[in-house]
């Protein structure tokens, strides 16, 4: 399995999660069933936010047209078969850093629409999409209902990339055993 995990914790204040993502990251390296583990720290990364030129769309199709960071993780991701995203939790929601990267996620589907399920989505543009996970950290100023709408917006997420939401959990569950 390949996997991508991608870290947005901001530069201050989650020093914790950092750490107890490291050691989740050791144990995914020793583990068999992961063939490849592409890791990305995205505070040490320069990513741009979208700009909504839709470039990616009709002058260069599948390549985003800014020239950054978010090019590899692209790459990486729509070659995975899990990606998992890892965020602390601000105000209920990944921080802005992860929510940066979902934005630039857009080239990797198509500007054509199609109906799924009733709802208006846009279309494939590759025949493999990656699972997609999510383990964050909640503070204690973040409700049940901040966790469970931060867990729809995945969804979501998921249904626009053709995939499925595997797993959301809180970083203190999946410390103690592989969810894999």
């Amino acid at each position: 399995m390949k996997l991508s995990l991608i870290n947005g914790s901001l530069k201050e204040g989650h020093d914790n999660f950092d750490n107890q993502l490291e050691q989740l990251k050791s144990t995914l390296s020793q583990s068999t069933e992961i063939t490849n583990l592409d890791y990305y720290n995205l505070k040490q990364m320069d990513i741009k936010q979208c700009v909504g030129c839709f470039n990616c769309w009709t002058k260069t199709p599948g390549k985003c047209v800014i020239k950054d960071d978010a090019e590899d993780i692209l790459i990486s991701v729509i070659n995975s078969d899990l990606v998992i995203f890892a965020s602390p939790l601000v105000m209920g929601m990944t921080t802005g850093l992860m929510k940066r990267l979902n934005d630039r996620l857009i080239p990797l589907i198509h500007p054509y629409f199609s109906i799924v399920k009733g709802e208006i989505h846009h279309r494939k543009r590759y025949d493999h999409y990656p699972k997609i996970a999510v383990i964050y950290e909640k503070t204690p100023e973040d409700t049940q209902e901040d966790v469970a709408l931060c867990q729809e917006i995945y969804e979501r997420l998921a249904i626009n990339f053709k995939t499925t939401l595997r797993f959301f959990s809180s970083i203190q569950a999946v410390e103690g055993g592989l969810f894999l």
